[in-house]
């Protein structure tokens, strides 16, 4: 084997990362040094040219891919700038990613086996333009010029594309834009095709306050004890009367409110849900604190100090935000029962051990809009500090429950399928909190959200085992599950388990988007083999004519198109016609 000189760096590569902490500050661009790959290609977007700062990321999102793949063992991308690919037609399938590569890249490379070519990275918002629609009026198409493409195997190609792709579907980073320019959620806003979220969206799934309202209310999953504090509450908490394990305040402005707080916080810390817990935790709730570290420990006996903390966060908070008050869980702490153990519960509990488990679930939404989970891994790390996403090495429910010292198989299976319950809940809360939304409020008449993730941790109460939902999120659980199959691959592990679901919903979607308002003939539908017809019908937003040699089954037929009438987020809704004679 020979080794080329320009295979030889002083310098080790970054890692993605480490490229991702960069990503927190204006990045310079990275020495040529430090790169394996070639930075020649040309990354401006002719359509829209980008300023200088723009263009600095869009470089920097093109190493950070380059760095990723290289870390994967794939190949670096192929750049086709040079002969714009023609052909795509408005009947084709484009899924669109704008986005961090890291947080996505296990759904870019199980959409390159899926859907081969038609699974396409953004890397600059300058690469793709908003356009009136021309089926739906006052909604927007959303076309590509240049992106770069996953096809089998991990192969990437940059491409542009003449004349521009049509977007089928359409997902991204929806928190705050970090660079100057369109954001994906102000690209997602009214488009006619459907899109795996919003801004809007995103702002109530990175609400603590509000998901863990809905984990507690409707999905009946265990949450910390929590005392919220706001100046108004989100929209869709604002009926709520019945209070369980969080209790909300609203604040009638900034000034004069610390005796309020005072007795809020002492009836807090001195009632009954609060009594098996020693330390209390505060931070904010709102998406604009999404990913902050403004969080704080303190004893539950300091209230003064717990008082100065809230109202330091009161100068800052904005409507709709809120303080959140609650307890620091600890992890239950495992040891195996001996033979004179007496206990028949299936989960003995200690206080020896001072390891900490914290288990990421993603729920993806599958067919029917029906919750599924797709995968579970987990943090360990010390039990008195807490565990973060981003400092923990991701690794199987087994493996983490087995070094905490849980080692029963009969008792881990049990847990998972806790988990699943539970994780599945969640999202199902989520889902029907959001059907109950306006378009204008979900931030367009197909937007939705298409995945979660759910962290849970374990503690326990009376001796036994419990599950705790700690939070909802729109990308961190995702990201750790696919650090988790990078380190897979590595030793040939089978991947694309947590993409799986998402892109099969993907590839639904897009496809019942390219079918919508299309006719379809069916004749002699009166009989009971043509059944699936009015499912298919409502799913695809179909409008079916009916071919029947007698007028006695069309008001038949018409009831049980009204029993699959689709739902109110769903695209259209099904028009039938009649004729009568044989077709």
């Amino acid at each position: 084997m020979m080794l080329s000189l320009d295979q030889i760096h002083t310098e080790p590569p970054p890692t993605p990362k480490e490229l991702d902490w960069a990503e927190q500050g204006f990045l310079p661009p990275l020495s040529p040094l430090r790169c394996a790959w070639r930075r020649d290609v040309p990354l401006d977007c002719k359509i829209c040219p980008e300023d200088a700062q723009a263009r600095a990321w869009t470089a920097y999102h093109y190493d950070l891919l380059q760095c990723t793949l290289q870390q994967e063992g794939l190949p670096e991308t192929v750049d086709l700038t040079k002969e714009p690919q023609t052909g795509f037609g408005p009947s084709d399938i484009t899924i669109c990613i704008l986005g961090s590569p890291t947080s996505y890249l296990s759904v870019l490379l199980e959409g390159g086996n899926q859907c081969p070519g038609n699974m396409l990275l953004c890397l600059s918002p300058a690469w793709l333009s908003k356009v009136p629609s021309e089926f739906r009026p006052g909604e927007y198409s959303l076309l590509v010029f240049k992106a770069v493409t996953f096809d089998l195997g991990g192969r990437t190609t940059l491409e542009e594309f003449a004349p521009p792709r049509r977007v089928t579907y359409f997902t991204g980073c929806f928190g705050p834009c970090k660079v100057q320019g369109q954001s994906a959620a102000e690209l997602a806003r009214d488009l006619d095709c459907p899109t795996g979220g919003s801004g809007e969206l995103a702002r109530l799934l990175e609400d603590k306050l509000l998901t863990r309202q809905l984990m507690d209310q409707q999905a009946r999953v265990a949450v910390p004890p929590t005392l919220a504090f706001t100046f108004k509450r989100p929209l869709p908490l604002r009926s709520v009367t019945e209070e369980q394990r969080v209790r909300m305040v609203e604040l009638s402005g900034r000034e004069g409110q610390d005796n309020l707080l005072q007795e809020e916080i002492t009836a807090f810390l001195q009632g009954g849900a609060m009594e098996p817990y020693d330390q209390v935790v505060v931070k904010p709730s709102g998406w604009r604190w999404s990913g902050a570290q403004a969080v704080s420990f303190h004893a539950k006996s300091e209230q003064s100090c717990i008082l100065q903390a809230v109202l330091a966060f009161l100068e800052t908070l904005e409507e709709e935000e809120s303080i959140l008050l609650e307890a620091f869980i600890p992890t239950a702490r495992v040891v195996q029962p001996g033979p004179s153990d007496t206990n028949n519960s299936p989960y003995n509990t200690s206080l020896r051990p001072n390891l900490a488990v914290r288990i990421c679930a993603v729920v993806c939404r599958s067919r029917k809009d029906q919750p599924l989970l797709s995968k579970v891994v987990c943090g360990v790390g010390r039990a008195d500090k807490p565990l973060k996403h981003q400092a923990t090495v991701p690794q199987t429910l087994e493996s983490s429950l087995q070094q905490w010292g849980l080692k029963d198989e009969a008792q881990v299976a049990a847990i998972h399928v806790q988990i699943k319950q539970k994780a599945e809940a969640a999202m199902k809360a989520f889902m029907d909190m959001e059907a109950g939304l306006s378009a204008e409020q979900r931030g367009g008449r197909r937007a939705q959200t298409d995945v979660i993730g759910v962290d849970f941790l374990l503690s326990s109460e009376d001796q036994v085992l419990q599950l705790v939902a700690l939070e909802m999120n729109s990308q961190l659980c995702l990201e750790t599950c696919s650090v988790f199959e990078s380190m897979g691959r590595v030793v040939a592990a089978p991947a694309g388990e947590v993409a799986r679901p998402l892109v099969e919903t993907m590839l639904r979607r897009a496809q019942c988007h390219l079918m919508e308002g299309k006719h379809v003939l069916v004749i002699g539908a009166g009989g009971v083999s043509k059944k699936f017809v009015w499912e298919a019908a409502r799913d695809y937003g179909l409008k079916v004519r009916c071919g029947n040699r007698t007028d006695a089954a069309p008001p038949r037929l018409q009831d049980r198109l009204a029993r699959a009438a689709p739902p109110s987020h769903s695209p259209s809704l099904c028009y039938i016609n009649y004729f009568m004679g044989v077709v």
